[in-house]
């Protein structure tokens, strides 16, 4: 998402990371034993679409052309510029919803939040609860930017277990088309989703039964309540309810 891919650095230059930010750094989904946190600051890290702005167009990181209407596109910079299509805290399906649109969404509903925009504070003065607090309120997590440069994304990641209640086949024509594609689920709540990401090609051939309790991690919620980006991790072979 953001203008360095941080694996490369945190590999190849090791360094002890302080003591005061170690609880957050702990969270990070880029897995690593140390970063360089030498005049680093950190802010809050925005729940949206990353995007590139050139001067003339808007292109999504993969290099795809989004369709704006003309009026949002002339209250961007005249500067090529780096950010996030955002519709506030907690409201990323407004944003996609927005952006499949094209033209036709109602793009008053979000606001182009460049990066170096953001309200940075030194690494130094990280409080010990802020994720908790941002997390809280709806907000994502933190960006950390070290010294270099270099981005880091820190989210926490949430475990829990839910009970499978079908298997959505592979799409035609693909190399799922003739194993599982997906894990249809049910939460203790009584809320339904889909689990795909996480399964392995082994998992797909044989899935968990119906019946089975399998567990998952998960980025936060959506305004629904249902898990963002849930990820299967394993089985409660244990647990199962199947006869």
């Amino acid at each position: 998402m953001f203008t360095r891919a941080a694996r490369a650095t945190l590999i190849s230059k090791p360094t002890r990371t302080p003591p005061r930010v170690q609880h957050i750094v702990s969270h990070m989904l880029v897995l690593c034993d140390s970063i360089d946190l030498t005049a680093a600051v950190w802010a809050e890290k925005f729940d949206g679409v990353s995007a590139r702005w050139d001067g003339k167009s808007l292109w999504s990181r993969s290099g795809r052309k989004f369709d704006v209407p003309d009026e949002f596109l002339s209250a961007l910079p005249s500067r090529p510029a780096i950010g996030e299509l955002w519709a506030g805290r907690g409201c990323f399906e407004i944003v996609l919803s927005v952006i499949q649109q094209g033209q036709a969404g109602d793009w008053s509903q979000l606001d182009f939040v460049e990066f170096d925009s953001l309200d940075w504070q030194p690494v130094d003065d990280l409080p010990r609860d802020i994720m908790r607090r941002i997390v809280d309120v709806g907000g994502e997590g933190i960006v950390i930017r070290s010294g270099s440069g270099d981005e880091y994304k820190c989210k926490p990641v949430t475990d829990s277990d839910a009970t499978v209640i079908a298997h959505i086949p592979g799409k035609a024509g693909s190399r799922l088309a003739a194993v599982c594609g997906a894990l249809l689920v049910r939460d203790d709540v009584g809320r339904e989703f889909r689990l795909g990401s996480g399964l392995s090609d082994a998992d797909r051939q044989s899935p968990p039964a119906i019946g089975a309790i399998v567990s998952f991690s998960f980025q936060g919620r959506t305004r629904h309540g249902k898990p963002r980006f849930p990820v299967f991790t394993r089985e409660r072979a244990e647990d199962c309810l199947c006869g």
